[in-house]
């Protein structure tokens, strides 16, 4: 029999004891189930969402390839989204019990994230056609799911609708802008605001400026309806309109102005700085 109490034998103990354990050894400490839980659902909805908001931006960066485009946007089809957010928000809540359940984010968990990221890359790839593009006489919407393009006819609007709006710059800080919507006879709302990129002082004035042209000319002709009107009277919010008369001027806060059917008189009597009033500026 081996002697278990020689020195032999206490040094291959001992160095059994000392020894790193090996990978199948090893045992993951587990997570709190909350953890678990977070981290999967987040993982899940950023492998989803987060290929369609890259190759947003990248198509917004390279923007349209044609000289007589005024504004620009991509867009992503509305029934696809309709039936993948759901869906993801499911398999997130799905996988932050499943994670919840184990302590840890085990195989299963990650091998959905991978799935819900080729299936992102692949609608972000088969979406990478769908865009508006607006002219001087029309805008035309493409898409790829299904693949079709419509174009529409300013000529034909019904209406536009306006309202004093903001643009939203970062977390806590807007820029005073024009709310502007053409509507089509089968009730389609096409909302310019889709264009204003990037949201800075300056990607916010050029934008005002080609919304400025459409107005005064395909669009010149077509009922305006102020959003928020009761009995035909426009009303705005003061800080609004105050804030639109800083940031746009004196010459372009006019065709602000024409846009919301506000007449100087309205301006002057219920908008306006006192001090603006009193010395009548427009």
């Amino acid at each position: 029999m081996p002697d278990l109490f020689s020195d032999e034998a206490q040094r291959k103990r001992r160095k059994a004891l000392t020894r790193p354990p090996t990978p199948a050894e090893k045992v993951t400490p587990a997570m709190p189930r909350r953890t678990a839980l977070l981290l999967a659902a987040l993982g899940a909805a950023a492998c989803a969402a987060g290929p369609i908001w890259a190759a947003e931006w990248i198509r917004r960066l390279i923007g349209p390839r044609d000289d007589a485009v005024l504004m620009w946007w991509p867009v992503l089809d509305s029934d696809l989204l309709a039936i993948g957010a759901p869906l993801v928000l499911l398999v997130a809540v799905a996988l932050g019990l499943v994670a919840a359940g184990q302590g840890r984010l085990g195989l299963s968990v990650r091998l959905t994230w991978l799935a819900l990221g080729v299936l992102s890359v692949t609608v972000a790839g088969l979406s990478a056609g769908a865009s508006v593009s607006v002219y001087r006489d029309r805008a035309v919407l493409r898409r790829s799911l299904p693949a079709g393009v419509r174009t529409f006819l300013f000529s034909q609007a019904v209406r536009v609708e306006t309202a004093c709006s903001a643009a939203r710059k970062g977390r806590h800080s807007y820029i005073a802008t024009i709310g502007y919507a053409v509507v089509f006879p089968d009730g389609e709302r096409l909302d310019l605001a889709s264009a204003r990129r990037p949201v800075t002082h300056a990607g916010v004035h050029q934008w005002f400026e080609q919304v400025d042209r459409l107005d005064r000319t395909a669009l010149g002709a077509v009922p305006h309806v102020v959003v928020g009107a009761v009995d035909g009277a426009a009303t705005h919010s003061v800080a609004c309109i105050r804030d639109l008369a800083a940031e746009l001027g004196a010459e372009d806060f006019i065709s602000a102005r024409r846009m919301l059917k506000m007449t100087q008189a309205d301006y002057l009597s219920g908008y306006a700085e006192p001090s603006v009033a009193w010395a009548g500026l427009p």
